[in-house]
């Protein structure tokens, strides 16, 4: 990530590291979308610090500050070679809203949305 500003904050949104043990487990952010929404990007939970609870933990402060930011929806891309990531977004509540596939492609895009609330996530 060489501009975290630029590419978050300047932009209406927001950005966080978390740390475990002294060490980087994981990273992610949002920026404001098209209408209300807030569109998060760059997940990422180092591999030695999964099932621990720091994505979880990453996505529910990133659904609080958007929300807080004015934000009213979530939304999210991953694809279908990454179904851990499938699965870890639909047991925080997303829901799939569309597809995306070319023929250069031996994945397809999956697009998800949660509704946020004022007071924090749905």
């Amino acid at each position: 990530m060489a501009d975290i500003d630029g590419s978050f904050l300047a932009v209406g949104g927001d950005f966080l590291v978390a740390e475990l043990d002294g060490h980087l487990a994981g990273m992610g952010g949002f920026r404001r979308g098209p209408g209300g929404d807030a569109e998060v990007l760059r997940v990422r939970v180092h591999p030695a610090t999964r099932r621990r609870g720091v994505g979880r933990a990453l996505m529910t402060e990133l659904e609080r500050r958007a929300a807080r930011a004015g934000r009213h929806r979530m939304c999210l891309d991953t694809a279908t070679n990454q179904p851990e990531a499938m699965a870890f977004y639909e047991a925080l509540g997303y829901q799939e809203t569309g597809r995306r596939q070319r023929p250069d492609w031996s994945w397809t895009l999956v697009f998800y949305a949660k509704p946020l609330h004022r007071n924090g996530v749905s």
